[in-house]
């Protein structure tokens, strides 16, 4: 009776091991495709910030295709939305679909589409369909919309911030949005709250690469207010933070902004060297179409 005791328990012993050991195994490995995937998501949006956008399509392909193999319809709905900007970025038509087109070279309302239909199957349903409205006002502003639709997508965003509060990504972002579409209307002195109010938001919460973008955007909106020294200082600021940052895609923008603000003040020679610049750091980071741009904007003041 001992020896099939002992039998017994050596025949047990393995079968008790491998069905504890082996229960938790598909958890371990959805959590693990998860957060690879929230890894290679996040490359896509730092690619999309630097002005990467073959390096974001190839990340956000694989970040959706895996998102797809876990059926996770959170991560699902914010590649969509990150797939918005790319699309935008990109000057997709943001209503027709190419034929044999693949993710994320989608139109921007097609993608708007998708992320709303992951959104109400997710476990933040809340949270995520509150961002799609920041998305739904980029598309307009792309779509240059009415000063009515505008002012509507600005209701909208005031809407949709409590719910905004619970993701700082999203809050910092909905912010500069609000900034553009009050730009876009040309309520300058509103913007500037809304971009100062962004540029603190992602501060605080160490979101460096966009805090380049906050500044410049402000520096756009207080040129176009007459307020020339003051979109100097916050071009300048905007530099700083893009440096701090190494966004070479951010600081030849910067440049050539600035050249900007000072053409249309009629401060020619210091134009042409701030684009001049802007040009060679295009270039050297291999945007060779921005660099063009500037190339002929430098032409164009030559002798003024």
């Amino acid at each position: 009776m001992k020896k099939i005791l002992q039998k017994f328990l050596v025949i047990l012993l393995p079968v008790l091991f491998i069905s504890c050991s082996s229960q938790p195994k598909p958890r371990m490995i959805l959590r693990d495709t998860y957060n690879l995937t929230n890894q290679i998501f996040q490359n896509a949006n730092y690619a999309l910030s630097v002005g990467k956008n073959s390096e974001a399509k190839k990340f956000l392909s694989q970040a959706y295709t895996n998102a797809v193999s876990i059926d996770s319809k959170e991560l699902l709905c914010r590649i969509s939305l990150s797939g918005i900007i790319y699309s935008l970025n990109t000057g997709l038509d943001t209503k027709k679909l190419l034929d044999n087109a693949q993710f994320p070279d989608y139109p921007a309302r097609t993608l708007l589409a998708m992320a709303q239909e992951y959104a109400y199957l997710s476990e933040k349903k809340e949270l995520l369909l509150s961002a799609i409205s920041i998305y739904q006002s980029l598309i307009l502003l792309s779509e240059n919309a009415s000063a009515h639709e505008l002012k509507e997508t600005l209701s909208r965003l005031d809407d949709s911030r409590a719910s905004l509060s619970k993701d700082a990504y999203f809050t910092s972002f909905a912010l500069r949005t609000s900034g553009d579409v009050n730009m876009a209307i040309k309520n300058y002195s509103e913007a500037e709250k809304f971009y100062r109010a962004a540029a603190e938001s992602h501060l605080k919460n160490y979101f460096i690469t966009e805090v380049g973008n906050d500044w410049y955007s402000l520096a756009r909106c207080l040129s176009q207010d007459g307020k020339f020294e003051e979109a100097i200082s916050a071009i300048d600021t905007a530099l700083f933070y893009d440096k701090n940052a190494e966004n070479t895609f951010a600081i030849a923008s910067d440049y050539y902004g600035k050249a900007l603000i000072l053409a249309k003040n009629s401060r020619y020679e210091e134009a042409f060297n701030n684009a001049i610049w802007a040009q060679q750091v295009f270039s050297a980071g291999g945007f060779t179409r921005q660099a063009e741009v500037v190339r002929l904007f430098t032409e164009s003041i030559v002798g003024k």
